[in-house]
């Protein structure tokens, strides 16, 4: 039997597969590992994982209420949903750690799907249909290797913390005082 650590270890190498951007990915990459953010470190890093880990435990758990209430239904175009959702909310958070505004990230379940208002500029704007696009298939790639077949929150953990990864890498990538 894997291991949790296993699992997720499996998911964030495929997203990184995913969202690598070499010449046969070029609907899908948009991070080459060119690390432009140097304030990040340590203390940084332990502060937003904490926060995130606690944030996207909660929220797994909220949407396993919804989807066992029949508020939420678990396909494709919903779970690429919350994968937006997670990494536009990762990336806010990761950007206000770095530079920070005042400003809180609060995870909402309500506004996965609508519209909410950003903190961060607007750099991923340009990548929207990318980070669509690699939601959707992580998702098929959990799918088809069995991953719904764990409990919902666990599953659904895994997966956003591929967003929450992919958000905090291109955060990362970026030149932030440009």
């Amino acid at each position: 039997m894997r291991t949790d650590e296993e699992l997720l270890q499996d998911v964030i190498l495929y997203l990184n597969n995913l969202a690598e951007i070499r010449s046969s990915n070029e609907e899908r990459g948009i991070i080459i590992g060119n690390r432009q953010v140097e304030e990040w470190n340590d203390i940084y890093d332990s502060a937003y994982k904490h926060h995130v880990s606690t944030q996207l435990s909660r929220l797994a758990r909220q949407l396993e209420t919804a989807y066992k209430q029949g508020e939420y239904e678990d396909n494709v175009i919903n779970s690429t949903k919350v994968f937006m959702y997670v990494f536009d909310k990762c990336f806010d958070l990761a950007y206000i750690t770095i530079s920070p505004t005042g400003d809180r990230v609060f995870f909402k379940i309500e506004e996965i799907g609508n519209e909410y208002e950003h903190i961060a500029p607007s750099y991923w704007q340009k990548i929207t249909k990318r980070i669509e696009l690699i939601g959707n298939d992580l998702y098929q790639f959990m799918k088809g290797e069995g991953y719904m077949k764990l409990p919902f929150h666990k599953w659904m953990y895994f997966y956003m913390c591929a967003a929450e990864t992919l958000a905090l890498s291109f955060l990362l990538e970026q030149d932030l005082n440009n």
